[in-house]
């Protein structure tokens, strides 16, 4: 019958809250084992291929959790090159940066900056 006009294919493993922060919906834990960072990776996949980025990916040194979801999407996005090919913006020849960061060994920050992720962030680095 010729119904279908167009097939799309969108990565939705996020869930945006605003244009410049998302969340995952995970539950809140004191340790992340295995299912939930192999969550985090595939959710961080989406997130880049709806924005079509393949950024130089940073952690931190300190947090065993950062590393290994570093790592994780480190070898996700290798193993799926085909699908992160994407030509840089014009006058832009460094990639993006991806900055993986641990919150559990911080807690007082929180208290001497804003309450949110967006607004401290904002704070601290800037969005543009």
């Amino acid at each position: 019958f010729e119904l279908v006009k167009q097939l799309q294919e969108f990565y939705a493993d996020f869930y945006a809250l605003s244009p410049f922060c998302f969340s995952f919906a995970l539950p809140p834990t004191v340790a992340i084992a295995m299912p939930e960072s192999e969550r985090i990776r595939d959710g961080l996949f989406a997130l880049l291929l709806a924005m079509k980025k393949k950024p130089a990916i940073r952690f931190q040194k300190s947090s065993k959790d950062a590393e290994r979801i570093a790592g994780l999407l480190s070898q996700h996005i290798e193993q799926h090159q085909d699908v992160m090919d994407f030509t840089p913006a014009k006058g832009g020849d460094s990639p993006p940066l991806l900055l993986i960061l641990d919150r559990f060994d911080d807690p007082v920050t929180p208290l001497l900056n804003q309450w949110t992720y967006q607004a401290m962030i904002h704070e601290l680095l800037g969005i543009r």
